[in-house]
């Protein structure tokens, strides 16, 4: 039976022979400093920007304050219907249990490339520094080239189209709010799906 996960013990073996040292780890302490500190992301609820007004004006300056003070927030009522988020979920869940080999060299029957698949911490130097991640990534710009008739792929290219729409959104927002010129964002960073 092929293995589906990948070779973690293998890889990290040295980091697991490690552990037993007593020679503290300067990046650990750091990181269980900040575990002490509870952060709450920003939560935007961006059916607000449908309203006119106030509530819109709101919602806007919350955008733009959440980018300045944390690089990043939360979204909630965004637009992607919850039918596709699900779909979605499911056909994930069917490519991460395909054998790791196949993940690894490509997963041809989902468009998925050699070299798009990443798993692991690369960056650990101890064991507390571990986490486990497993991720395919399809950059946008290489939307165009899946061309398979398959679930995944016409899930993957919807989910994208309505999100890059959303993107494009926050894009204008954070550049009329922070300020910038129209369109500053949407062209440094938002790229166009067919």
């Amino acid at each position: 039976m092929e293995p589906f996960d990948p070779p973690f013990l293998s890889f990290y073996n040295k980091l697991f022979d490690n552990h037993f040292i007593d020679e503290p780890c300067v990046k650990c302490n750091e990181i269980e400093a900040l575990h002490e500190c509870e952060f709450e992301l920003p939560l935007i609820d961006l059916s607000r920007l449908k309203e006119d007004g106030l509530r819109s004006e709101a919602c806007q300056r919350e955008i733009a304050e959440a980018a300045q003070e944390w690089g990043f927030f939360e979204v909630v009522n965004h637009g992607v219907p919850l039918e596709l988020l699900e779909e979605m979920r499911c056909e994930q869940v069917k490519a991460f249990k395909k054998p790791f080999h196949q993940k690894v060299n490509g997963l041809h029957d989902l468009d998925f490339l050699a070299g798009n698949y990443r798993w692991g911490t690369p960056s650990a130097t101890c064991l507390r520094q571990l986490a486990w991640s497993e991720a395919f990534h399809v950059p946008l710009t290489d939307m165009s080239t899946m061309g398979g008739v398959n679930t995944f792929s016409t899930m993957t290219k919807q989910y994208a189209k309505i999100v890059s729409k959303l993107a494009e959104k926050l894009a204008e927002i954070l550049a009329e709010k922070l300020g910038r010129e129209p369109g500053f964002f949407k062209e440094k960073c938002v790229p166009t799906i067919s």
